[in-house]
């Protein structure tokens, strides 16, 4: 049998036998203040962890790619294409960080 025509005839059979519920437009605030706080799992740790130590990593290249190419008289192409590596590293791990940031904001 589908899962959806479970779904339905569960719905059904709690409809039928349970109360209606009052409208109350302080319902929802007043079961989410009551909810314990929540507790950050090491999961989210781990993440930040290693969004940090990729940043501190990215930041390093950088230091040591800047600083090569300062002591250099030009540019090669190795320079050029390290740089478009680096630039897109850095927004991929802003993105990543926002996405990460944004998803938990929502639950």
């Amino acid at each position: 049998m589908n899962n959806n025509k479970i779904d339905k005839k569960l719905r059904k059979a709690f409809d039928a036998k349970l109360p209606q519920a009052t409208h109350n437009p302080w319902f929802t605030r007043k079961v989410i203040n009551r909810l314990p706080y929540k507790q950050k799992n090491r999961a989210t740790i781990i993440e930040y962890i290693g969004f940090a130590l990729a940043a501190i990593s990215l930041i390093a290249f950088w230091v040591a790619t800047i600083s090569a190419v300062l002591n250099c008289t030009f540019i090669t192409v190795n320079d050029l294409a390290t740089f478009a590596i680096l630039t897109v590293l850095t927004i991929a791990l802003l993105i990543g960080f926002m996405h990460s940031l944004i998803q938990r904001a929502k639950l």
